[in-house]
């Protein structure tokens, strides 16, 4: 009868636990439909933050093989790989999270998942996380917190060249008045690509109107509100 010793059963548990893993980290690649990603532009995201951007040519249990834009074909390890995404074409030019928006206001372009930004202006600070494809979730304020807002948009593409945006803030007074609050609704409309475009959007805002706090609420509202004509070319 052959007996274990205390070191080669630990060898059999590392065998087992690295198995585990390769096959985890396989199992989170191989869901992609490779079949409907092959022969298309992907850009591959590793663990470690890099990206390759390039035509996927196959993948088998241990790599993939992409034709990057830059380097050539080239091999990557399955489990280095973090996601595998399709090109968007409707984001090939000139896309940048930071094309999704102008120095006060925004468009009807839209980001990534997985992408976020922060802004810091005169004025304060803004924060915006792209929580889905086309679906943001923010937040902007002054320097002194007031007011504090809370803002989400959704942007819809019809085609290369035409887009839409429907979002809302809202937003309180904060550490001043808690109780004073308003909502803003808009939407924009946007022709052109991420490099050069032309936007056209309108708002609704409404705020109660009972006291003083409301009072500095409405001016901060009424700032957001109305209609708005901007163009990057």
């Amino acid at each position: 009868m052959k007996v274990f010793t205390t070191r080669s059963k630990s060898q059999v548990l590392f065998l087992v636990l690295g198995f585990i893993l390769c096959n985890i980290s396989y199992s989170q690649v191989s869901g992609f439909n490779v079949d409907t990603l092959k022969n298309r532009r992907v850009v591959v995201i590793k663990y470690d933050g890099a990206s390759f951007t390039g035509v996927l040519l196959s993948m088998d249990e241990r790599e993939i093989l992409i034709d990057e834009e830059s380097r050539g074909r080239m091999y990557i390890p399955l489990h280095v790989i973090r996601d595998i995404r399709e090109i968007d074409t409707n984001r090939e030019t000139g896309y940048s999270m930071f094309s999704t928006r102008y120095f006060l206001t925004t468009n009807g372009l839209g980001m990534t998942k997985g992408d976020k930004y922060a802004l810091l202006n005169y004025y304060g600070l803004e924060a915006q996380f792209a929580v889905a494809d086309d679906f943001t979730l923010g937040v902007m304020t002054t320097w002194a917190a007031i007011p504090l807002i809370g803002s989400a948009k959704y942007s819809i593409h019809f085609n290369d060249n035409f887009h839409m945006s429907l979002g809302t803030l809202v937003g309180t007074l904060s550490w001043i008045k808690l109780d004073a609050a308003g909502i803003l609704g808009y939407g924009a409309f946007t022709i052109g690509n991420y490099e050069n475009n032309f936007t056209l959007s309108a708002g609704y805002a409404g705020v109660p109107f009972d006291g003083e706090g409301d009072q500095l609420l409405y001016s901060f509202w009424h700032a957001f509100s109305g209609w708005g004509l901007i163009s990057t070319l």
